[in-house]
Parts: structure tokens; sequence; C-alpha cells
């Protein structure tokens, strides 16, 4: 163990290991060495957390179980520390049990998100979509926005320090408008979690005695107190993956691996608090219909494409080695999003770039994907929301079966390498028949994974017959 008067230190000189190397084990001891020492405060231990939870989210080798089980064992103890502190005898009492399902308000459902900021933002537009549709359904909704994502409370010397994005002009907002719907909405100071913030909101949402709180995207401590009054279901933002919660129920659309079902019994969590419910997606409607002339693409020109917020990091060696196998004067590839170092690698790779073109973010996704022709995706954990918006436009979609594209495409459209891939490829551009069938099967999955309604509705009945049968118990 380290010695306290070294922690931080230790803490810093790993910060910068890190930002440069890959090292998992000695990832894990990292992790160890933070869950279990007295020196750091729960604030500290969260702030880290975070920053750790943000680097498995980005690096592939450590977007596995085994550092899920680490990521847990932090987040438990920082539950235990921050209840030991919100809980006061005598001030505020933690409660003896939860409020009767007979005593909730059927008809109320809160939200809890720890970031609501642009109207483009994936998890955003996951919060505003599943309260527009419980709208639908008849029911009231509120969304508390708790600002907790990569807080800074507790923030420590820390190499590379992620930091959310906070959008200031919705503090003074009391309704989000989203699709025709007016949202009743709160949002939090950039200071959060505080324990006295933590406990108005928990006060505020114990009166309103919802049916069930519906936590969105990032583990909240706001969301964990709650469940102790309230059941709260857990819906992550990245559902390829077991993400580490503390609460009651979590959805699930696709059967347990062998290591994630050890690490449910390591935690404690039992298989029937798991939901099988689709992790869905809404689109923007396309403003413009764009052919690949628009592009400056010839309209013959068979046009895959490639999406991502983080280009730099997703389009590495191996997937560009992978690019040069097929890209040519008939075979161009497009990518979309932010993408910092593209003039390095461009100078690294002329003739491959002979047939890229690189368009930046665009706003009007759904309205671009209409000049191409396949969707191609790195292997990566992110990118879940693309790959819908080109399904929807009709676009296959591959993908090698790791990460969150994976698994929001139709099963036919995975691959186990880049060698198959390459394969899948070649049948798609000369086979006429099999791209008219992929293209069907394409739109059939996007309705699937539009459906937020229906999984709403879904959710709801689950969460009743549950409830209900457990108060009869």
């Amino acid at each position: 163990m380290i010695n306290n008067d070294e922690m931080l230190d230790y803490i810093y000189n790993e910060s910068v290991f890190f930002s440069e190397h890959v090292d998992l084990d000695r990832l894990c001891r990292f992790y160890d060495e933070i869950t279990k020492t007295q020196f750091l405060s729960w604030e500290n231990k969260l702030f880290l957390w975070h920053q750790l939870s943000r680097w498995s989210f980005v690096t592939k080798e450590y977007s596995i179980p085994l550092v899920m089980k680490y990521n847990w064992d932090l987040l438990k103890e920082i539950d235990m520390k921050f209840k030991e502190a919100f809980y006061e005898e005598n001030v505020f009492d933690k409660p003896e049990k939860r409020i009767a399902f007979s005593k909730r308000n059927k008809d109320l459902v809160v939200i809890i998100t720890s970031q609501l900021i642009a109207k483009g933002h994936g998890p955003t537009k996951s919060a505003l979509d599943r309260a527009a549709c419980l709208q639908d359904l008849g029911k009231t909704v509120i969304i508390f926005n708790t600002a907790e994502l990569l807080t800074m409370v507790g923030n420590i010397p820390f190499k590379n320090t992620n930091v959310a994005t906070y959008c200031e002009e919705n503090l003074e907002k009391t309704s989000i408008e989203w699709k025709g719907h007016e949202i009743p909405y709160v949002q939090c100071e950039p200071n959060m979690p505080s324990i006295e913030a933590v406990r108005v909101l928990y006060k505020t949402i114990s009166e309103l005695k919802p049916a069930f709180v519906m936590e969105i995207g990032n583990s909240s401590l706001l969301a964990n107190c709650i469940d102790d009054l309230i059941p709260v279901v857990f819906i992550s933002m990245g559902p390829s993956l077991l993400t580490p919660c503390i609460c009651s129920y979590h959805t699930r659309n696709r059967d347990y691996t062998t290591e994630e079902k050890e690490i449910l019994k390591y935690v404690g969590v039992d298989y029937d608090r798991f939901f099988p419910l689709p992790f869905t997606f809404s689109i923007k409607e396309a403003r413009n219909i764009y052919k690949k002339s628009d592009l400056d693409i010839a309209e013959d020109v068979f046009v895959s494409v490639v999406v991502g917020a983080r280009l730099s990091l997703d389009v590495n060696k191996e997937f560009l080695d992978f690019l040069e196998k097929f890209a040519s004067d008939k075979h161009y590839i497009v990518f979309l999003g932010f993408w910092d170092n593209y003039e390095d690698v461009k100078k690294e790779r002329p003739d491959l770039f002979k047939y890229v073109r690189y368009l930046g973010n665009q706003d009007d996704v759904t309205g671009i994907m209409r000049a191409f022709d396949l969707y191609i995706n790195p292997y990566r954990r992110g990118g879940g929301t693309s790959v819908v918006e080109a399904m929807a436009q009709g676009l296959a979609a591959l993908a090698i079966d790791y990460g969150d594209v994976a698994y929001n495409i139709a099963p036919e459209f995975l691959c186990k390498d880049y060698d198959e891939m390459l394969d899948r490829i070649k049948i798609l551009t000369t086979d006429k028949d099999e791209y008219n069938k992929a293209r069907e099967i394409a739109l059939k999955r996007a309705e699937y994974m539009l459906d937020t309604k229906n999984a709403m509705k879904n959710l709801c009945d689950m969460i009743y017959e549950r409830e209900s049968t457990s108060e009869k118990d």
C-alpha cells in the first residue's frame, strides 16, 4: 500500500504514466490503491472514479469486465462513505423502508441525468426522448439534471483531467421544449454533488412520491440515495458493456457473458434486477437530401462512411491498413465527426487519402447519410447513435463484435475481424441483390431501435408488475 504522505504524488505520477501508456495490470493496482486508502475523501475518490471511468470508455483495452469489477468496487466504497455523511441521526435519518408502491403516484416518473446540454448530444437526446414518450403514455415527467458527470468536486492534481460541458443557459429554465413537448426541468449548480443540495433534492423527490425514478447515463449519488426510498432503474449510455451502478434495476438487451455473470455475483447483483429492454434512440429529421455530387463525389462511386467524435483515437494503424485494402477511385471513404490529427494522418498516407473525404462535424447527419452506401465501424466502444442514423437511411452497417455499434446493429452485420469485414464489403459492392437484402435488414433494425415509446411502455409495465408483486409478498 502507498503511504498517505506519498498518495497525491503517486496519483499524479500514475495519471502521467497512463496518459502515454496502456497497462492493464498497473491500472488494476491503481484502482486497488485508490479504493483502499483512507487518506482520500469520498469527494477525492469520486473525482478519480469519473476520470478512470472515462479512461475505460476511450481505451478498448480497459473496456473489459475485469476493469468493471475494480470500477464497481470503487463506486461502492464512494457510495458507502457518501451515505455515512448524507444520513445523519436526528438530522437527516435514513428511511427504514421504501415508500409502498400503493402510496406512490403511478402517473409520475422522475428522470435523473448527470448532464443535459445541447440537443444534439446523445445522452441529452436520450433523456428528452424518454421523457417525451412517457408524456405520450399519459405520465407526468420531471427531469433533474444533477450535473454530477466528471465532477470537479474533490479534484486533485491529475494529468489531462477530463471536464464535463455545463450549459449555463439552462440553469434558470423550469422546462425544456422537445419535439412539441414541454418537459418540467430542474438543473443543479456545477458544484455537485454536495450533501446539502442532494438532501434538498432527495426531500423534493420523496414528497413527489413518483412510481419510480429513471437514471440515465452515469451513476449519480442522488439516485443512489433515492433508491433507498423509491426504486431507481438505471439506463446506461454504453449498453454494450456492463456498467457499474448501485440502484435497484438495470436494463439489458443481450445475454451476459460468463465473465459478466461472475462480476454480478461478486458485487451481489441478482440477474432478476435486469429488465430485458433495448436501448432506443431518436434521430433528427433530415433538413436536406444530399447526393454524392453535393460532396464532390461521382454518383457511380460506392461510398462508405465512418463517424466518430474521437476519430483521432478510433482511426488507428490497424484500421487504416484495413481501409487501404479496398479504397479506390470506385470506393471512397468519408469521415464525419472530430478528427484532431487528420492532417498528420493524411500526410502519412497520401495514397489512401486520394480516396478519403473528411467533412468534419455535421449537424444534418440524417440528411447527409443518404449520400452514402455503407457504414463501417472501427474497433471501438462508442458510436451507437450514428449507426442508427445510418441504418434509418437504409445503410448496411458492418462492425466487429465489440462495443455499442455491434450492440445496435442486426446480427447479420457482425464480423469477427477486419478480414471478414473486407469479405463482406466485397460482396456488398458487387452483388446488388445482397446489397438490397442488407438494406432491408438495416431499415427493419432501425425501426426497432427507434421505438422508444414502446420500450417505455414495456418498462413501466415491468416495473409496475415487479413492484406490486413485491408489495403483496
